[in-house]
C-alpha cells in the first residue's frame, strides 16, 4: 500500500487541516512566540527552525527531509500552505476554466475554508492518493509572469519578492551553475520566461524528493554565506525562501524533459479567511462607532494623497455633528507622515480616519490598467463588502469628488435586493446612438457584445457606488468580479466590471448624487434636450465628480473647478498641490502628449468645425464632438504652456 505525507506549513493560528495524509507543521517553532501543540514541529532533531526568518516555509521541508524516518518514511510526499492548497478537482476547474486564467497565475480564489470547499477542491484523502497513484510528480501549475507584469524570473524577483535584491538573484544563478552545471539551459529557460513555478508547493516520490532537497539546500546554503540580510527589511530577509520557488522552477524544468517521468501540474486555490478567530489573518474591519453600521471607504495612492484631502475637506464641511463618519482608505503606498497630516487635520470626536491596505485580496490577479492616469488602486472596492463583511452598507467614492451635502444620506437609500447602488452615466447613451468610439473601441459594439447590456442607459459610473454588503457576499461577488478583471481588458476597468457582473441588478440612485463634471457633457450645446437635463440637474447636485483626466489640480479653468480650489486652500497640502501644478508633476501622460500635439489638434480643430458644414446627421455629429474634445484639449495645452 502506496503511503502519502502532505505537509502543511503554519507560522500563525489558522483553521488547521489535518488527516491521514495531511499533516500540519508549524515553521519556525523555535523562534515562535506560540507553540502550537496540536501539530508537530520543524525544531527536533536536524533543524534550521531557529532560521525562519530568511527560509520562510523551507524550514519545515528541511525538517522532513533530515528526519524522514520520524514521519514513517512514506513513499510520497508534499508541501501545502495554512491557505494555499492543489486542486485535485479537476472538473472544478474545467467549469471555471478560461483562456487568461489557464495561463494566467495558475491560482482561485477562495472565500471560506469549511467542508463545500473541501468538496469542490476534492482535498479527501482518497481523492489525493488517486492522484498521487498516477504520478511521480506533481507541481502547481506552472504561470505566466506576464500576467504579473515581467518578462522572465529575474524581473519576477525584482518586482513580486518585496524589498529583494537583484544581486542577490544573480549569485543565486552563479552558484547553480558552479555546483549544477548542467543545469545551464534550465537558467537560460528561466531566464527568458515567462513561465515559472511558484508557492514552493508539490508532491513528489521518495527519491526524488531527496534529491530535490539535495540540490535546493546545497544551493541555499552557499547562498546563504554569499549574502548578509542584517539590514535587510523584514519582508526581503525572506530572500532563501523566495529563491527556493526559482530553484523549484529550475527543477521542474529539467524533470519535464525526462520522458520516463509521469508528471502532473495542477491549480492552486487560495483561502482568504483562514481564521479560527472573529477577527481573522486578515482584519476584517469592524465599525469605528457602535451605533453605526455604514462605513465610507476611498481608495488612493500616495501620489493623490493631496486631492484626497481635499475631498475629505469637503466631506467634513457637510458632515452632521449629531452623526458618525467612519472613513477607511484603501491604500498600499501612502507615506506615514502623510497619513498623520490627513488624520491629524480632518479626524474629530464623530470623524474617524483609518487605513487599510487590501492588496493581498488581489496578489493571484494582474490588475489591468486601461489608462495612463488610472491606478491600481482603482480595483479595490471590488473587495470592499468582503472587508467590511461586519457592515450593513459601504459607500464607496473615487476621491475626484467635491461633496455638496452630507455624504451619509446615501446610507439612506433602500437597495432592497439589489446587491449595488450607483448613478447612470450621462454620456453614454449618446455616445451609443451616435456609434462613437473612445480608444479605438465603438461603444455601441462594446456595450451590446462585450458588457452584454441591454440598453446603453443600463451603464453606470462607479463614482459613487452604494455596496450591500450581505447580497454581495452571499453571491461571492468578490471572486465573481475578479474572475471578470482577469478574463477581460475592461474599456474602464473595475466600473465595466461591475457594469458587466451587476447587470440588471444595479440600484439606480438619483443623477445628482454623482453630477459629472465631464467637458463633453457641458459643451453638447448641440443637442439642446440632453443639455437642458443636464444643466437643470446642476441645481441640485449633491456630489460634484471632476471625472476623465481633466482635473481642477491640472487646469484652474475647468469648469467648476473654483469649488474644488476653494476647499484646496483650506488643507495642508494646498502648497504641494501649487508646487505640482506649476512643476507639471501632477500633469498625466496623456495631456503631455496634447501639449506636444498642439499644432496637429489645433488643425483637426478647424478641419472639423469646417467639415461639419458640409455633413448631415450622425456624420455630423461626429464631426461636432470631435471638434469640443480638440477644442478642450487644446484649451487645456494653453494653460499648461503659459
Amino acid at each position: 500500500m502506496v503511503v502519502v505525507k502532505i505537509f502543511i506549513s503554519y507560522k500563525d493560528r489558522h483553521k488547521i487541516l489535518k488527516s491521514d495524509i495531511l499533516t500540519p507543521i508549524q515553521t519556525g517553532r523555535a523562534i515562535a512566540d506560540e507553540i502550537f501543540d496540536d501539530m508537530i514541529g520543524d525544531d527536533t532533531g536536524d533543524n534550521i527552525s531557529a532560521e525562519n526568518d530568511i527560509y520562510a516555509e523551507l524550514t519545515a521541508q528541511y525538517w522532513v527531509w533530515k528526519n524522514y524516518d520520524k514521519i514513517g518514511n512514506p513513499d510520497y510526499v508534499g508541501f501545502m500552505h495554512y491557505r494555499r492548497h492543489f486542486i485535485f478537482n479537476e472538473n472544478y476547474v474545467n467549469k471555471k476554466q478560461d483562456k487568461k486564467s489557464k495561463y494566467g497565475y495558475s491560482g482561485y480564489i477562495f472565500n471560506d475554508f469549511d467542508e463545500s470547499y473541501l468538496s469542490a477542491i476534492n482535498l479527501q484523502d482518497n481523492y489525493i492518493k488517486k492522484a498521487v497513484d498516477e504520478c511521480d510528480i506533481i507541481f502547481v501549475k506552472k504561470a505566466n509572469t506576464k500576467y504579473l507584469g515581467c518578462k522572465n524570473g529575474l524581473e519576477d524577483f525584482i518586482k513580486n519578492c518585496y524589498g529583494s535584491h537583484k544581486e542577490d538573484y544573480d549569485r543565486c544563478m552563479q552558484i547553480v551553475k558552479k555546483i549544477y552545471p548542467e543545469y545551464s539551459s534550465e537558467i537560460q529557460q528561466l531566464q527568458k520566461g515567462p513561465y515559472r513555478y511558484y508557492y514552493n508547493m508539490f508532491i513528489m516520490k521518495k527519491e526524488l524528493f531527496f534529491e530535490y532537497s539535495e540540490f535546493l539546500f546545497s544551493i541555499l546554503t552557499e547562498l546563504k554565506k554569499e549574502i548578509n540580510t542584517e539590514f535587510y527589511s523584514e519582508k526581503a530577509k525572506r530572500v532563501l525562501g523566495y529563491m527556493g520557488e526559482f530553484l523549484l522552477s529550475l527543477f521542474a524544468f529539467k524533470k519535464t524533459k525526462d520522458k520516463n517521468l509521469r508528471i502532473k501540474e495542477l491549480y492552486s486555490s487560495f483561502i482568504l479567511n483562514t481564521s479560527t478567530d472573529i477577527v481573522d489573518s486578515f482584519n476584517f474591519i469592524e465599525p469605528a462607532f457602535k451605533d453605526q453600521n455604514i462605513v465610507i471607504a476611498v481608495s488612493s495612492s500616495d501620489e493623490y494623497s493631496p486631492y484626497l484631502c481635499v475631498y475629505l475637506q469637503s466631506l467634513k464641511e457637510h458632515a452632521d455633528q449629531n452623526k458618525n463618519y467612519d472613513i477607511v482608505i484603501f491604500e498600499r503606498n501612502i507615506e506615514q507622515r502623510t497619513k498623520d497630516i490627513i488624520v491629524n487635520h480632518i479626524a474629530t470626536n464623530n470623524i474617524s480616519i483609518r487605513y487599510y491596505n487590501p492588496m493581498q485580496f488581489f496578489k493571484n490577479c494582474k490588475l489591468f490598467i486601461s489608462h495612463e492616469y488610472f491606478k491600481e488602486e482603482c480595483y479595490f472596492r471590488l473587495a470592499s463588502p468582503l472587508i467590511f463583511r461586519n457592515y450593513d452598507k459601504v459607500i464607496f467614492t473615487d476621491l475626484d469628488l467635491i461633496l455638496c451635502d452630507d455624504i451619509l444620506k446615501l446610507g439612506d437609500f433602500n437597495l432592497d435586493s439589489n446587491p449595488i447602488a450607483c448613478c447612470s452615466e450621462q454620456l453614454w447613451p449618446e455616445l451609443y446612438m451616435c456609434n462613437c468610439s473612445i480608444y479605438n473601441i465603438n461603444i455601441k459594439n462594446y456595450t451590446d457584445n462585450i458588457l452584454k447590456l441591454k440598453t446603453p442607459y443600463d451603464y453606470f459610473n462607479t463614482g459613487v457606488c452604494i455596496f450591500n454588503v450581505k447580497k454581495c457576499n452571499e453571491e461571492n461577488s468578490f471572486e465573481n468580479l475578479l474572475n471578470e478583471i482577469k478574463n477581460n481588458h475592461f474599456l474602464y476597468q473595475e466600473q465595466c466590471a461591475i457594469n458587466k457582473y451587476f447587470k440588471g441588478r444595479i440600484y439606480k440612485l438619483p443623477e445628482n448624487w454623482n453630477y459629472e463634471l465631464e467637458h463633453n457633457l457641458m459643451q453638447n450645446k448641440n443637442n439642446i434636450k440632453i443639455y437642458k437635463i443636464y444643466k437643470e440637474k446642476e441645481k441640485d447636485a449633491k456630489i460634484l465628480h471632476f471625472l476623465g483626466r481633466f482635473k481642477p489640480w491640472i487646469n484652474p479653468k475647468e469648469y467648476k473647478a473654483e469649488v474644488w480650489w476653494s476647499y484646496a486652500r483650506k488643507t495642508p497640502f494646498y502648497e504641494e498641490i501649487l508646487r505640482r501644478m506649476c512643476s507639471c508633476s501632477s500633469i498625466p501622460v496623456e495631456i503631455f502628449k496634447d501639449v506636444l500635439q498642439y499644432k496637429k489638434n489645433l488643425f483637426g480643430y478647424w478641419k472639423y468645425k469646417l467639415l461639419r458644414n458640409f455633413v448631415f446627421g450622425l456624420q455630423r455629429q461626429k464631426y461636432i464632438d470631435k471638434k469640443h474634445i480638440l477644442k478642450h484639449k487644446i484649451s487645456v495645452a494653453k494653460n499648461i504652456m503659459r
